[in-house]
This record gives C-alpha cells, sequence and structure tokens, in this order.
C-alpha cells in the first residue's frame, strides 16, 4: 500500500489488488474490500479494476449483497481487454444474480410493485410503466395472462439493451449494466456480412412473413410457415437505413447451424430463445454489433 502511493497508475492499481488479497487472505475482509472498492473507484481505466471489480463481488455475495455484486461484476465486464473465458465467468454471475433479482417477484431497488387494479391487464399496466407486457409476465414468472385486483406486479424500470459478438457469436440482453441473458447466434455469411456498429430495434413481428431478393434482384415474399421460409417464430428489424437487417429466429431443420456464419447479414437465434428475447425487449431497444 506504501509502494502504491508513489507508483505510476498501473502499477499502483496492481499493488493496491494484490494488498486487498494479502489481506483476504489474512482473513481480514473489510481492509480487503476497502482495498478493491478503492481501486474500482480511483483506478477505473487500469487492467487491474476488472480483477479488484470480480474480488469486490464475490464478497459482496457472500455477505448476501447481491445487487451491490451484481454491480461490481458489470464494472469487470466493461473492460474491453478482458479474456474470454473471464467475461464467461462474470456473465455467468450476472445471468445467476439476475435469475433471482430481475427474473423473480423478489423487490429489488431497480423495480417497482404494482396492486393491480379492476379492468387493468398487462398491456394497460405495460403503457403505463413502458415496459412490454410479456417481460411482466416473465418477470414475475407467470403461466398466462390473467390478472386479480390486488395482485401484486414487480415491473423492472432498468434499460435494456443488446450486444452482440460476431467473433464469439454471442448475443448479451443487459438490464442496465449487468448481463441478464446470454445466447449463442449465428451471423452473416462470407458475401453478407453481418454489419458492425449502432442499431435501434424498429420493428417486431410475430410469426413474420419473409421478404426475400431473388436472383433476378426481385422482392418476393415468402409467408410464415411455408416451405423456405427463414425467419422462424420473431422478427426484430433494426431502423432505416438497415430495414433488411434484424434478429430472427431459426427454422426448426437450421438450428444446428446456430453458433455458425450462415445468414444473409442478420443475426439469427433459436426459437424459443429469440421468443423470450422478443417479450423482454421493447422497440427501440438499442443493438451493438
Amino acid at each position: 500500500v506504501e509502494e502504491a502511493a508513489a507508483a505510476q497508475a498501473t502499477d499502483a492499481a496492481d499493488l493496491l489488488t494484490l494488498a486487498g488479497d494479502c489481506y483476504a487472505r489474512l482473513n481480514n475482509a473489510a481492509e480487503a474490500e476497502k482495498l478493491w472498492a478503492r481501486v474500482v473507484k480511483d483506478h477505473a481505466a487500469q487492467p487491474a479494476a476488472s480483477a479488484a471489480a470480480l474480488r469486490y463481488g464475490d464478497a459482496l455475495a457472500a455477505k448476501g449483497d447481491k445487487v451491490g455484486a451484481r454491480a461490481q461484476y458489470a464494472v469487470a465486464f466493461r473492460n474491453p481487454q478482458l479474456a474470454a473465458p473471464d467475461r464467461d465467468l462474470l456473465a455467468k454471475k450476472m445471468i445467476d444474480l439476475n435469475q433471482e433479482l430481475l427474473f423473480s417477484r423478489k423487490p429489488t431497488p431497480d423495480s417497482v410493485v404494482h396492486t393491480v387494479q379492476p379492468s387493468e391487464n398487462l398491456t394497460t399496466i405495460g403503457r403505463k410503466y413502458k415496459v412490454e407486457p410479456n417481460c411482466i409476465l416473465r418477470v414475475n414468472g407467470m403461466k398466462n395472462t390473467n390478472l386479480y385486483p390486488s395482485d401484486k406486479l414487480k415491473i423492472p424500470q432498468g434499460t435494456f439493451r443488446i450486444a452482440v459478438s460476431k467473433a464469439r457469436r454471442l448475443l448479451w440482453l443487459f438490464y442496465d449494466d449487468s448481463v441478464a441473458k446470454q445466447y449463442e447466434v449465428a451471423i452473416g455469411k462470407e458475401g453478407h456480412d453481418t454489419p458492425v456498429g449502432e442499431f435501434a430495434l424498429a420493428i417486431k413481428e410475430v410469426h413474420p412473413n419473409w421478404t426475400r431478393t431473388t436472383e433476378d434482384g426481385r422482392r418476393e415474399v415468402v409467408p410464415y410457415g411455408a416451405p423456405g421460409h427463414m425467419l422462424g417464430s420473431r422478427w426484430m428489424g433494426f431502423a432505416e437505413p438497415n430495414r433488411d437487417i434484424g434478429i430472427h429466429g431459426t427454422p426448426k431443420e437450421e438450428e444446428s447451424k446456430i453458433g455458425g456464419a450462415v445468414s444473409k447479414g442478420c443475426v439469427r437465434m433459436r426459437n424459443a430463445e429469440v421468443e423470450e428475447l422478443f417479450d423482454i425487449v421493447p422497440k427501440g431497444t438499442r443493438v451493438t454489433i
């Protein structure tokens, strides 16, 4: 700790993280957490901040502070230099926490509890809180849409966004800064690369028709369920000028190709998983590829 006071930022972050580890080995949890928190706060731009945030998150989780732990794991996950195994570990930790913090009736600081009034339904409640009706259904573990006056519903108030890694063929659903879900996806094949950049969901369709471009340049509509239809059960299309690109499902016979580069530029998912994602995210959701 004394050496860290006079060291350059990178070395200081490493030294303070190591000092925290030493205190943890000496069973002095309070001092360990204090140093890890100091690295996260004062040296956020340094690589060691991810390690410190992970350790601090584990300490908070062990004490039962799951909201705090989730926040620290999110800090660690943001490091662009994070190795794939470390990123996978952090994603799993956040997904496990969000299963309890987000996808349950447990009250949390980022949610409100709504008491159902006579004549209300999931659509009217969702409109009131700007949340997808089926998101409310999934968060509360409901088997159907039946509501009764005085029922208590948990309503998430955070922001959902999507990130896709082409290299890893993974899609992450974020709730604020934490990973809530992770899905394996397929991306565009050679000559039909999935575009990189920032996009927004402009269209959401259940059982969509597929408008494809034929070899002679014509636009041809393939109805949902017809032979050759490639969109699966859900379509979430991007805003202009990328209206032909989006996130969609997959015919059952094609689901074995998830994880490959096989689409015409879209992000392709398994049907059960795209249906889950479709229920949760609203139009306008930001997508980073």
